[in-house]
């Protein structure tokens, strides 16, 4: 019995030998295929695990960019995060730094956001700006994290919406018998800053439930005190107290040479409040005030 299980042992050894044979041969050619990579990725100037711990130096479509490796792994499933995170290898530059092929015009706000995720709520000029930053967002894998749950829908039916259902909320001054509530009705004058204002007037509208808008109608009488320099403003939590956002900035022909509805678009926003921010009127000749007869807005209710 005792010579068996000797038998037996001595069998089980020798098929244990063989096996850690086998594997010591694979790891060998294993380690050959390793150094045949990794001299291969040194002469490309790929380093997969040489990833700098202070400052990274980006080149993003010919724009210029410095960061961390902290801010830039923020988001660990983004492009940007599995990109740093040492499992992938990156190709540095002559100059040290690492080239994404994307363009970089809007990529200071991705670091923005990447940099602060819960503060930063990323504000641009127009549409286009828009629609150009989120196709950035969407490529890097950072959607859901920048937009979250905005919502970034818009109403099924578009029109122009009802005056009578809009209120004027507030405003920086008004003219004695030319109220900023002029601006809603097209059967009274117009609406006047108080005299000697000719510069930084606003008025602050109030829809009845959080609107989408995309085009403004601003109706011009013959006088150069029209409002020339003006400004689509939102609120960053939708609060009429709160900062006011630029949306959009325009400018206004001048009533003295052209009158009746003028067209402002390629925009939009999406909010309870909004508020028109008259900078200057076309004066000098127009006298002390900044005129505005009425306006109109198009969208629709997002609730």
């Amino acid at each position: 019995m005792v010579e068996v299980l000797k038998g037996q042992f001595k069998n089980l050894y020798q098929q244990v030998g063989s096996e850690l044979g086998s594997i010591k041969n694979r790891t060998t050619n294993l380690q050959k295929e390793i150094d045949t990579l990794t001299k291969e990725r040194d002469e490309l100037g790929v380093a997969p695990h040489k990833i700098p711990q202070g400052r990274v130096l980006l080149d993003v479509g010919g724009f210029k960019y410095s960061t961390t490796l902290e801010t830039l792994t923020k988001v660990p499933d983004s492009f940007l995060g599995r990109m740093f995170s040492g499992r992938f290898p990156i190709k540095v530059n002559e100059d040290g730094r690492v080239f994404i092929d994307r363009d970089g015009t809007h990529f200071h706000l991705i670091l923005l956001f990447l940099r602060d995720p819960e503060l930063v709520r990323v504000k641009l000029k127009d549409k286009v700006e828009m629609e150009e930053f989120k196709a950035e967002v969407e490529f890097y894998g950072l959607t859901k994290a920048v937009f979250g749950n905005v919502d970034m829908s818009v109403p099924d039916t578009l029109d122009w919406i009802d005056n009578n259902s809009i209120k004027v909320h507030s405003f920086s001054t008004q003219y004695s018998g030319f109220p900023a509530t002029n601006t809603l009705n097209p059967n009274v004058t117009y609406w006047l800053s108080e005299s000697g204002q000719t510069t930084n007037q606003w008025i602050v509208y109030e829809f009845p439930t959080r609107s989408y808008v995309n085009k403004i109608m601003m109706k011009v009488d013959s006088f150069e005190c029209t409002a020339k320099d003006w400004v689509v403003q939102i609120t960053e939590d939708d609060e009429p107290t709160s900062e006011w956002v630029n949306v959009k900035e325009f400018q206004s022909k001048c009533g003295y040479d052209t009158t009746g509805e003028q067209f402002f678009e390629e925009f939009e926003l999406r909010a309870k409040y909004v508020r028109l921010y008259f900078k200057n009127n076309w004066g000098p000749g127009g006298g002390s005030y900044i005129l505005v007869t009425l306006i109109k807005f198009f969208g629709g209710s997002l609730e």
